[in-house]
């Protein structure tokens, strides 16, 4: 029964995208329609270099959406949102101090809204600045990322949750403005299908991928979410596809990571509509995930009785030329009475070459607020960072 429903669920979702399709025609026909994939699915994109391009080159690669809506992520966490509301914090700034004590610099600067949320944050110059905005009904939709030493450009992403439909925009210096990829989202209860297009354009040395992708996202177990993404050509034939998944215990993740499509699943025309592309099959890519046996995972975490994070781990592959490497970076979490984070260890390691270390403490005001931040507290040249706060009358 819970095969034929989801088929039935799956179908009635494809049917909506291609009757929303059919409708759009004549607007997609004149401004060749990109529907967003929204890269803070999965934090924000990185650029990945590409094998293909030279080494100067950056490619701005697709992320996979897995999280239950595609919504601008609201910034900071919860936990932190409440206590900015409850001390009334209006802006934080992160200062370096020297060895004796003194300011050198500041290094991070949040300006916050009454309900807690960024609205800006600034950081050194080799980093990314960013702005968000939200509608009244507190919902963030826009992301502004603004030029840096190293990205010369501005990054504009829209959301508008009434439509659920999104974009991203390149703003160059000369004004002009580009949409480089756009989003759409059909759903049906916990199941949602995103549809999205990107747009090829080249901004110095960062290149966009011209793509077309489409992911449904099945929640088979309230604890457990798969996400299925199928790549098509300019033929809406399928080129690749890829499942990824979320294990929760407890309301908290406990495991992600990507999943071995069996050749079952693969891809193939619907016989319901000759105008849906072709998709993985979803009721046997749910068989290979409740059997586990073709699971990669890619983060643990593990929690204390009071469900804290106390332990993660990130497994990474990189591929250099022909080879492939792993990269594993394992944190560890220590907390006081109070259950606040005042201590953070971690070991990252490359292949077969030597662990590196890093070693971070905190304090805390009488407050809750952070206080103090020491990195890199076990070497002979620890940094010292002092948190300083304004707040609203």
């Amino acid at each position: 029964m819970r095969v034929v429903l989801l088929s039935a669920l799956f179908l009635g979702l494809l049917a909506a995208q291609a009757s929303h399709a059919q409708s759009q025609f004549q607007v997609q026909s004149q401004f060749r329609a990109r529907l967003w994939e929204q890269t803070q699915w999965q934090g924000y994109s990185r650029p990945q270099p590409s094998p293909s391009q030279s080494a100067r080159q950056i490619m701005m690669q697709p992320s996979i959406p897995v999280d239950s809506d595609g919504s601008i992520k609201t910034e900071p966490d919860s936990a932190t949102r409440h206590l900015y509301v409850r001390n009334k914090v209006r802006s934080v700034l992160k200062i370096r101090l020297d060895q004796d004590g003194n300011a050198q610099d500041t290094v991070e600067y949040q300006a916050v809204d009454r309900q807690g949320r960024w609205l800006q944050v600034g950081t050194s110059r080799t980093k990314v600045r960013r702005q968000w905005s939200y509608n009244n009904q507190g919902q963030c939709t826009g992301l502004v990322e603004y030029p840096s030493a190293t990205r010369p450009y501005t990054v504009i992403n829209t959301y508008n949750p009434a439509l659920q439909r999104g974009q991203q925009e390149v703003l160059l210096a000369n004004g002009t403005r580009t949409i480089v990829s756009e989003k759409q989202l059909y759903r049906s209860a916990d199941t949602v299908l995103t549809e999205i297009r990107g747009q090829a354009l080249t901004v110095s040395q960062y290149v966009y991928p011209q793509y077309y992708q489409r992911s449904l996202r099945l929640v088979p177990h309230p604890d457990t979410v798969l996400s299925i993404t199928c790549f098509y050509n300019g033929n809406q034939r399928p080129t690749s596809s890829q499942a990824h998944y979320l294990i929760h215990r407890r309301g908290a993740l406990v495991e992600s990571g990507n999943l071995t499509l069996p050749a079952t699943a693969k891809a193939r025309p619907t016989r319901h509509s000759v105008d849906i592309p072709a998709f993985p099959n979803p009721e046997q890519a749910l068989a290979t995930l409740r059997q586990g046996e073709a699971l990669h995972p890619q983060r643990r975490h593990d929690y204390d009785q009071k469900n804290r994070l106390v332990r993660q781990e990130i497994t990474t592959p990189v591929e250099v030329g022909a080879q492939r490497h792993l990269i594993r970076n394992v944190v560890h979490y220590t907390y006081n009475s109070l259950g606040q984070l005042i201590g953070r260890q971690g070991s990252l390691r490359a292949g077969s070459a030597p662990a590196q270390a890093a070693y971070s403490v905190f304090s805390y005001l009488p407050s809750g607020l952070l206080k103090g931040e020491t990195t890199d507290a076990r070497s002979a040249k620890p940094v010292f960072y002092q948190y300083q706060y304004e707040y609203y009358e």
